[in-house]
């Protein structure tokens, strides 16, 4: 098939699966690549995988500052409909390129591009989540909002005609694609409710060859990876560690490829107040991510209703049992009591599961060749791409 790979990704665990796809289609069949020039190419850089790649200008307005914040929702609503024309202006190229399919990625500032309906060939869209910063109401933030502030977002107009703008573009991106994916039977069912459709499930990989167990020994300290922002869960980690006895608290070491600055500072002075150790890894490279995945004594993993999360595959793939929250993709991934541990959202009922896992290390090593053997078992590249590549033939009507 010839096929048309059309996003605009960050940094992060959606352009990790970008990448082993992109890696698995190139051969058997021919891609070209189309994206916005805000994508991140440079995090996991697969443009050598792909024969031809077209990058359309475009990048966010900048926003203003104080005293003139308010006027950035309305930014906004420019954006999405400048973002709009670029992806009108990249359908007008791939309609040049007789491809037998589009299969569209997400974009990092309106979850899924409005391209769908611009194209006149067979559409596949991998929804890696709904915009969940417009249909779910938001999680509450560790910064504190001044009473002013709280006014002016109530009797100004301009935040609900941004959220107006981005519901109205991301619909029309799901609801115009001839199939839609996902990644997680949690994402299914947020999909029917917010967009009325019947997405299908086409589960990620993880590469066992590269994320895969070391050979010195374990560490004391707990890993959480993900982008620094507030839905994460790195504030509720440092809340529970803070309950952990002084002499028996491990150290936090968080690894986030992108960081919101305000959520960052906030983290650090939490831990401040708590006692428990914290070190900020920053966008490092996968050899550093491998490492501390193998030496850490466990990954802590808690963020907020998580579509899916590579992070317990990528820990479990490298011997380490993941202590999660019960709640969204996670419980797709973690076999509660054989790979992991799974536990409410309750500060105290996750700091014992923390030392429970802490104070067993023949436990936490079983639990760890499971997640292992779980992975090699059930989440390898190979069976995810079969799954992928049924569904564009497909839509491409072949099969």
């Amino acid at each position: 098939m010839r096929i048309a790979l059309l996003h605009n990704l960050p940094s992060g665990g959606a352009m990790r699966t970008l990448q082993q796809q992109v890696r698995r289609l190139v051969g058997p069949h021919e891609v070209d690549g189309y994206t916005l020039s805000s994508a991140d190419l440079e995090f996991l850089d697969h443009r050598s995988d792909i024969q031809a790649w077209h990058h359309e200008p475009y990048q966010p307005l900048p926003l203003a500052t104080s005293p003139f914040g308010r006027a950035n929702a309305w930014i906004r609503v420019l954006d999405v409909e400048r973002r709009r024309r670029a992806w009108l202006r990249l359908a007008r190229l791939v309609e040049m390129g007789s491809y037998d399919a589009a299969f569209v990625h997400p974009c990092q500032y309106g979850n899924a591009p409005p391209i769908s309906g611009m194209l006149q060939i067979p559409v596949l869209l991998y929804l890696q989540e709904t915009l969940r910063t417009v249909y779910d109401p938001p999680v509450a933030s560790k910064s504190k909002r001044s009473t002013v502030r709280h006014v002016l977002d109530f009797v100004d107009p301009g935040p609900n005609l941004q959220r107006r703008a981005m519901r109205e573009a991301d619909r029309a991106g799901v609801l115009a694609a001839d199939r839609v994916l996902v990644n997680s039977r949690h994402v299914r069912r947020e999909a029917q409710r917010v967009y009325g459709i019947d997405a299908q499930v086409s589960y990620h990989g993880v590469d066992a060859e590269i994320f895969r167990p070391g050979a010195g020994e374990r560490e004391g300290f707990v890993l959480s990876v993900g982008a620094l922002r507030e839905e994460k869960g790195f504030h509720f980690l440092v809340d529970c560690l803070g309950r952990i006895a002084p002499q028996q608290r491990p150290e936090l070491v968080v690894v986030s490829n992108a960081v919101d600055p305000r959520a960052a500072k906030s983290l650090e002075l939490l831990a401040a107040q708590r006692g428990v150790g914290l070190t900020l890894e920053r966008r490092i490279d996968d050899r550093r991510l491998i490492s501390y995945y193998q030496r850490a004594a466990l990954v802590a993993y808690a963020p907020y209703h998580e579509p899916f999360g590579l992070v317990p595959l990528e820990a479990m793939a490298c011997e380490t049992p993941v202590v999660g929250v019960r709640e969204g993709g996670v419980i797709e991934t973690v076999v509660d009591g054989e790979t992991g541990w799974l536990v409410d959202r309750d500060a105290n009922a996750f700091a014992v599961a923390i030392q429970e896992a802490l104070a067993g290390s023949a436990t936490r090593r079983e639990r760890g060749r499971a997640g292992r053997a779980h992975v090699l078992r059930s989440w390898s590249w190979d069976r995810a791409m079969e799954v992928l590549e049924g569904h564009l033939l497909a839509v491409a009507g072949r099969s």
